[in-house]
């Protein structure tokens, strides 16, 4: 005989099961925020960001004020143990300053950033980028594998949420303790006319996040 499929719902949680079945996977989706999103700008490389309420990347039109961001995720909603099934970020475009279409990447920082020292220069106090910007491959951010990709458009629809589907395998490595949660690094390649602005975790409307489903 088959089982209802029944759901269960919370402010944070959303699940679904087969009723009268014992011992089945239910599928929980949990939205996580960020500790930190801090950008770091080429013209101000021994500026820290920490306070905007916003953050930037690419460059934009007609300026030389290339922004990079590094990101911070919060997996404390997650209870320890869970296997990830899906990840997906989201990231709300509040400013256009843009000509280009780019894609733009979420990589693994290989630092240890901290949020109130990290700069272009860098990664925290006294401990510099190997390039400005946490730009190597090799020392400053995973340049093997991605955690995520998604197409930055030229022109975003502002105040709707743009998505990246990220890989849940790589995500759940920084949750489980398989690499350092050194959070991750935000950048698109070209820089140039390129440059959004989007809503950080302290801005009241738009708070970034990442919708994670896991088994529980």
């Amino acid at each position: 005989m088959h089982g209802i499929l029944t759901s269960t719902a919370n402010k944070y949680f959303h699940s679904t099961q087969a009723a009268g079945i014992t011992h089945v996977p239910v599928l929980v989706s949990v939205d996580i925020p960020f500790t930190n999103i801090v950008h770091m700008i080429v013209t101000t490389p021994n500026t820290n960001y920490v306070s905007d309420g916003f953050f930037g990347i690419g460059e934009p039109i007609l300026g030389t004020d290339v922004y990079r961001a590094w990101a911070l995720p919060d997996f404390s909603l997650i209870p320890s143990g869970k296997i990830f099934n899906t990840s997906i970020m989201n990231i709300t475009p509040i400013q256009d300053v843009s000509n280009n279409s780019r894609v733009m990447d979420a990589r693994r920082s290989l630092r240890n950033v901290v949020a109130s020292e990290i700069t272009w220069n860098n990664a925290s106090s006294g401990v510099a980028w190997a390039t400005p910007g946490g730009g190597n491959a090799t020392t400053d951010y995973d340049g093997a594998t991605a955690i995520g990709t998604v197409t930055q458009p030229a022109s975003p629809t502002l105040n709707t949420p743009l998505q990246m589907t990220m890989a849940a395998d790589e995500l759940q490595k920084l949750y489980d303790g398989t690499y350092p949660n050194y959070g991750m690094l935000l950048f698109v390649a070209t820089q140039t006319d390129d440059n959004i602005i989007y809503a950080g975790p302290a801005y009241p409307a738009y708070r970034p996040f990442i919708t994670v489903t896991y088994w529980n």
